[in-house]
């Protein structure tokens, strides 16, 4: 077998590590794909009644986002490291589309409930403001290569999870969920839902621990932020009345 060259030691080893993260990404837009394919992609299939704009909008923006995540990771671990940074201009174009579609999607759907269901205006808003700080954090973190892919895949994780309620909805995965956890007492497209996101979070620190022998740090922030900073800003957004009264100009 011929030897490596020093200086390529770092590009014959980053394939391997870079793989798991197109995997992932990989996973993520099949799972938007398949999630929203009834209910958006193939809409004009079925008997559906008709949604509002900003669905449209919504759904077109996160697709680009998931495709772009997949597209950036490519050219990563291709090393096409110039392409990647010219399309990073576009992937923080998205990210700010992604929040600005999503806040105004988030207050038209909250509307008859905000009031009534604090949960779930806590649960959508959070997720958000998870993704939000992801991007931002890998953003600043952006010439530290493994930190800024582990928060931008986190960013993309935290806004999975409508797709993955999607997939739940599904009869076959329905039926497999109230088998599997039935004991639990919530819908078993949530549950099913957040049994895929801990998967999710399960692999990435897996992948930690078997490439670096330890859970990098940008993992661990991500953790932190997702369970404890992004809820912590979700609850006082709700309590001080920020948004709820935003979302009442919709009304």
């Amino acid at each position: 077998m011929a030897d490596i060259p020093p200086g390529n030691v770092a590009v014959a080893v980053r394939p391997r590590r870079d793989r798991f993260f197109i995997v992932m990404t990989g996973l993520m837009l099949v799972i938007v794909l398949v999630g929203f394919a009834h209910t958006l992609y193939l809409r004009v299939l079925f008997d559906l009644p008709e949604i509002p704009a900003q669905l449209y909008v919504h759904g077109t923006v996160l697709t680009i986002w998931f495709s772009l995540a997949f597209v950036q990771t490519w050219l990563i671990a291709t090393d096409r490291t110039a392409i990647h940074r010219r399309l990073g201009v576009a992937g923080m174009i998205v990210a700010v589309g992604v929040v600005v579609v999503s806040l105004i999607t988030l207050a038209f759907r909250h509307v008859p409930f905000i009031e009534d269901d604090p949960g779930r205006a806590f649960a959508n808003l959070n997720t958000l403001n998870s993704f939000s700080i992801c991007v931002l954090s890998a953003v600043l973190l952006r010439h530290r290569p493994a930190a800024h892919k582990r928060l931008m895949l986190f960013a993309s994780l935290n806004i999975v999870l409508p797709a993955l309620d999607r997939i739940g909805r599904i009869k076959p995965v329905t039926n497999f969920s109230k088998s599997v956890i039935s004991s639990l007492d919530m819908p078993p497209e949530i549950a099913f839902a957040l049994a895929c996101a801990v998967f999710l979070l399960l692999a990435v620190l897996i992948h930690d621990l078997f490439t670096e022998k330890r859970i990098k740090w940008a993992t661990v922030w991500a953790i932190v932020v997702t369970l404890l900073v992004a809820p912590a800003m979700s609850m006082a957004l709700i309590n001080t009345g920020i948004w709820p009264n935003f979302v009442h100009l919709f009304m």
